[in-house]
């Protein structure tokens, strides 16, 4: 589901967030990037093909760490929970500007 506000209305009262944070994290990524084309790459959470660059993406939490995109060139961190980012850290909220 791409919309965050449907995993709410399905059920607040037996819907965990702490456990389920990162999915709602990661349809938040797809609501705002899916008219560009998301692929599942091999390291990271998902993937954009722009202009015959693979820009993969990796999603968490305010201690997310860089480990997953180690060995991938063009890799971001999008970090929830953060107000400013620095190198290929990129707070989270700041896709909701592409909407």
């Amino acid at each position: 589901m791409g919309e965050t506000n449907i995993y709410y209305a399905l059920g607040l009262s037996q819907w965990n967030l702490e456990s389920n944070m990162g999915t709602i994290r990661e349809a938040f990524f797809v609501s705002q990037v899916s008219h560009l084309g998301i692929c599942v790459p091999k390291n990271g959470d998902f993937a954009l093909s722009l202009k015959d660059t693979e820009i993969v993406f990796e999603i968490g939490g305010a201690h997310k760490g860089k480990k997953q995109l180690r060995d991938v060139p063009n890799g971001i961190v999008l970090r929830d929970g953060i107000e400013t980012g620095f190198g290929n850290v990129v707070p989270l909220y700041l896709l909701g500007f592409l909407y």
